[in-house]
């Protein structure tokens, strides 16, 4: 073996033309989704630290911390509804993948409602016992991202349905809406405090739901 090319060397790798296009359909989306997401998931934070100065972003950012825990659910059900939603509509079974979705989405959105329940009940000892003391000061944070972290588990089940649907420009559309509802937000109303930053984000991520349900409502996957 030693002293051998590459296996590749000199082998043509064609590409149909059709599919670098749907590639390309799929991918430029989620490319811009991508960026709306990090705008969306950054603005509050930097927004307190403008507004309210580096001590209040610490506090901030401890009460995020935790509520991002709950990210791990939306993420665990979505990756196995986006592989299973393709390959139900492969094998022509679109009455199987609705359902399919209805029930992710249910139970993702219900275990993240449970889990966000028991981190509001507890969110004073869980930032003092986790930052200190101080940090308790954000609890009322902690309490309005944990709501928000609900609403993003039905958004990013819905979202990456409609992916696996062919639909990538829904989630595309819906995370630009959010990310634009919080820079409004922000700008018009500005950021008294640590608990209306957390009401901003959370709220912009539920209207953006809401828009998702709209759009999905107006026009059906399964009418494609």
């Amino acid at each position: 073996m030693s002293g051998s090319g590459p296996v590749l060397r000199g082998r043509p790798l064609p590409v149909r033309r059709h599919v670098v296009r749907r590639l390309w359909l799929i991918g430029a989306p989620l490319l811009v989704a991508q960026v709306c997401y990090l705008l969306w998931n950054s603005l509050d934070q930097l927004w307190v630290q403008g507004a309210l100065g580096t001590y209040q972003v610490g506090l901030y950012a401890s009460a995020k911390n935790i509520s991002l825990v709950l990210i791990v659910i939306p993420g665990g059900a979505t990756g196995v509804l986006l592989p299973r939603v393709a390959q139900l509509l492969k094998a022509e079974r679109p009455d199987a993948a609705r359902r399919l979705i209805l029930l992710g989405t249910v139970g993702a959105t219900g275990a993240s409602a449970l889990i966000a329940l028991g981190i509001i009940l507890l969110r004073v000892p869980l930032l003092g016992d986790l930052y200190g003391r101080p940090y308790r000061a954000a609890a009322g944070a902690l309490a309005a991202l944990s709501c928000g972290m609900v609403c993003y588990a039905a958004f990013a089940s819905l979202t990456m349905a409609a992916v696996a649907w062919g639909r990538p420009k829904v989630y595309a559309a819906a995370i630009a809406v959010a990310a634009l509802i919080e820079a409004l937000a922000f700008e018009l109303f500005g950021c008294r405090n640590l608990v209306s930053a957390g009401i901003v984000y959370s709220a912009s991520i539920a209207l953006a739901l809401l828009f998702v349900l709209i759009l999905l409502r107006s026009r059906p996957p399964m009418a494609q």
